[in-house]
């Protein structure tokens, strides 16, 4: 999918300046992005935003709330190729020592996800709902990463001596295995490593809102949604968190409604990054793969291997699995056979959707309600702080 010419030509958008010279979206945005501080608009309720529309917005909560599996499964993929992407949120985080623990890891992805879901399930466009208030806090968080990016960042002593050969080899499966689905030409080559002026820009901000879209409107079969699901509502619903968490419109992704220029964007900038990865990256998948298996107890025979992660990380990418799928062992490859099967199934069965979706939301439930609404349990486990509040 990637090796195929993508068309991203068009007009750029709203706040672009008119003194600036014409240039395609997709330009437009690896040029201009970068440079440009994600923090720096000041926070706008939606009801201010001149093209926000609450019945699309109604639509895309709707969109949710009946496919909520594969908007979950979804955003799982998206967010870890976000936070483990060298020239995306991994390098902040990691300098914070957000995700540099197994327990902080996991943590950090479980409010990640909780705030997703209050996002989804209550209307960001009303004074004092839950949905209204995660997008603020998000927004404050926002300005402790906006600070121009520190020289010279490298892993600490602690964190690099737990690199191992394996970890090495895991790199090199997955530089191989991305090696001939795109061209690595396209964007600059500052953007694929982050060799840029800030760490946290609209370029950032932008590449997270498009992460909770891609797999969903490129890979849809692969997540368990229906061709024929309608996704305008669900892109205007991340448009407008998008402005509400400091986004330009001439950067708002989901508001362009562009497939091809998302299309060039995953292809050319996400895709092509990861198969600059290098051991840190890896590692920080496996720190997250360790997270999930001392807070999920299973006998040690059944616990997560980080191929598995791996392969649904490379699936999210559209690439080849092979090699890792033959490294499973006989529960991860159970694992990954029944995550296939239910993709495949709800599509067929609305009932057995229903009944995966509530399963979904129960499971989500109890997961946060055990770790996240006692501070005190979980604060202590982050090495500089919790970032996530």
């Amino acid at each position: 999918m990637c090796k195929q010419k993508v068309d991203v030509e068009g007009s750029t958008a709203s706040t672009e300046s008119t003194g600036d010279p014409p240039l395609s979206k997709f330009d437009l945005f690896i040029k201009q992005s970068p440079s440009i501080p994600g923090h720096s608009m000041e926070f706008v309720h939606p009801k201010e935003i001149p093209w926000f529309d609450h019945n699309l917005l109604q639509n895309g909560m709707d969109f949710v709330r009946n496919n909520y599996f594969s908007v979950l499964l979804s955003n799982f993929i998206g967010g870890f190729l976000m936070i483990t992407g060298k020239n995306i949120g991994g390098e902040s985080l990691f300098r914070r020592g957000s995700i540099t623990t197994p327990s902080a890891s996991f943590l950090r992805i479980l409010k990640t996800t909780d705030r997703f879901m209050h996002w989804y399930s209550s209307d960001v466009s009303q004074d004092g709902s839950e949905g209204f208030r995660a997008v603020k806090t998000v927004r404050r968080l926002h300005q402790l990463y906006g600070e121009p990016k520190e020289k010279g960042v490298i892993p600490d002593a602690e964190f690099a001596s737990h690199f191992t050969p394996e970890t090495t080899q895991r790199v090199q499966i997955m530089r191989a295995e991305l090696e001939n689905i795109v061209d690595k030409t396209v964007a600059p080559y500052a953007l694929l490593t982050h060799e840029l002026p800030y760490s946290f820009s609209q370029f950032t901000v932008a590449l997270n809102q498009l992460s909770l879209i891609t797999t969903l409107l490129l890979f849809p079969d692969l997540v368990g949604l229906n061709d024929s699901e309608d996704l305008r509502g669900y892109c205007h619903f991340l448009a407008v968190l998008g402005r509400m968490l400091g986004l330009e419109d001439r950067f708002n992704i989901a508001l362009s409604n562009d497939i091809d220029l998302m299309k060039g964007i995953f292809c050319n900038v996400i895709v092509a990054s990861w198969q600059k990865i290098e051991e840190t990256n890896v590692q920080l998948n496996e720190i997250f793969v360790q997270g999930v298996n001392a807070n999920i107890l299973l006998p040690s025979f059944m616990k997560i291997q980080v191929e598995l992660f791996l392969l649904m990380l490379l699936k999210g990418m559209g690439a080849g699995r092979k090699v890792f799928h033959d490294k499973l062992n006989f529960f991860n490859k159970l694992y990954w056979a029944m995550l296939i099967s239910t993709c495949w199934l709800i599509r067929k069965s609305l009932i057995l959707k229903i009944v995966v979706n509530n399963f979904t939301r129960l499971f989500v439930w109890i997961l946060t309600n055990a770790y996240l609404r006692d501070k005190s349990k979980y604060q202590p486990k982050c090495r500089n702080g919790c970032p996530f509040g």
